[in-house]
């Protein structure tokens, strides 16, 4: 098994005693302008392509990437030959039409076409040169072209996952439903049998994805909606939330959540906000003349980032002239922010609302 860690090596862990090989972003080809242009969310997707290529490239015949946040509850060697006789094999959300009477399943569905027919938690891929191809393609992809914009038909990785069916030709579908199990397999769940057994549509749930599940919501199965997915729908899935929660604290959670984001900070420690890596992002080659992007002081990334966008007054810095481009809230709140709206968009700009939007305070797990 290999782990890649999307952040800096955490101090006084050593990383040799853990029971499976530790890569970081460099050992995947991720560049410093990788982990500038990448929230830790975005970065931590960006990274399947470049970590897959890397098992290939060392020797691996067939890989099977799985999130971090999923579990393997049954062995699965049904899997593993089907993974090693294709190029690439891909989870899809849904396995057939949901029930157009099924209020939840129709709101999942929803969710589901904003972000994508597959999901970038099960992933299979072997050596050919079709499958390596495509792993190249997806990951320039990911350079620039992993965000969370709906509006822009983005989350994250895993709308690329669609090219699969236009640039592979021996692809095929994870068809099993008890595979990458979520939120989104809500419309086939099925009461588990008296010695705990979970299934979903008749076959046995061996891949548990936790997807959008954070403690700090125990009753719901995804953060962003707590009030209409939540686990008492799903009869016998919630001991299988809690045991997740409590494994999570065990092993540190709360420790780690806590540590600084490694590529989070300038030099100087002052924080790169969201807005700053999405300049950085579309600079294109004209970001190179700063170097290390996280360097601090004159003809850094950070000093661009905090000049002056315009000449007019009160100064306006590109770092929230980009951030209102970027927002809806406040483009209503300050239609004209380099106007007749400059000195309160300014204003609000200087209030501890506007720092603490800087960043985003993304849940990982």
């Amino acid at each position: 098994m290999t782990v890649l860690i999307t952040d800096t090596p955490p101090p006084d862990v050593d990383m040799s005693a853990e029971p499976y090989d530790v890569l970081f972003p460099k050992d995947v080809g991720m560049a410093p302008s990788w982990l500038m242009t990448h929230t830790c969310k975005e970065l931590s997707a960006a990274a399947k392509p470049g970590l897959l290529l890397h098992a290939l490239a060392h020797g691996a015949e067939a890989v099977i990437f799985t999130d971090p946040d999923a579990v393997v509850l049954a062995p699965m060697p049904d899997v593993d030959e089907q993974v090693s006789r294709r190029s690439l094999t891909i989870s899809p959300h849904f396995l057939g039409p949901v029930d157009a009477d099924d209020a939840t399943g129709r709101f999942i569905e929803d969710r589901v076409v904003e972000a994508g027919a597959y999901n970038g938690g099960l992933i299979g891929a072997t050596g050919s040169d079709e499958a390596i191809a495509f792993l190249r393609w997806w990951m320039s992809m990911m350079e620039v072209g992993c965000r969370h914009r709906l509006s822009d038909a983005q989350h994250f990785d895993q709308r690329w996952l669609e090219m699969v069916r236009s640039f592979v030709v021996n692809w095929a579908r994870f068809t099993d439903p008890g595979l990458n199990v979520s939120f989104w397999r809500i419309p086939g769940w099925e009461s588990p049998t008296e010695d705990g057994r979970m299934s979903i549509d008749a076959r046995a749930c061996r891949h548990l994805h936790f997807s959008g599940f954070v403690p700090e919501y125990p009753d719901s199965m995804v953060q962003y909606f707590p009030d209409l997915l939540s686990l008492d729908q799903v009869p016998g899935l919630e001991p299988a939330y809690r045991q997740y929660g409590a494994a999570l604290e065990r092993e540190g959670r709360a420790v780690w959540r806590s540590a600084p984001y490694g590529f989070g900070h300038f030099e100087d420690g002052a924080p790169v906000p969201d807005a700053g890596r999405h300049v950085y992002a579309e600079m294109g080659a004209g970001r190179e003349r700063f170097g290390d992007p996280f360097r601090s002081g004159p003809r850094s990334f950070q000093a661009y980032l905090d000049a002056p966008g315009d000449n007019g007054q009160p100064a306006i810095t590109r770092e929230w002239i980009e951030a209102h481009r970027r927002s809806e809230h406040l483009a209503t709140a300050f239609p004209d922010p380099l106007g007749r709206d400059r000195a309160a968009f300014h204003a609000w700009t200087q209030t501890d609302n506007a720092r603490q939007s800087r960043v985003t305070p993304y849940i990982l797990f």
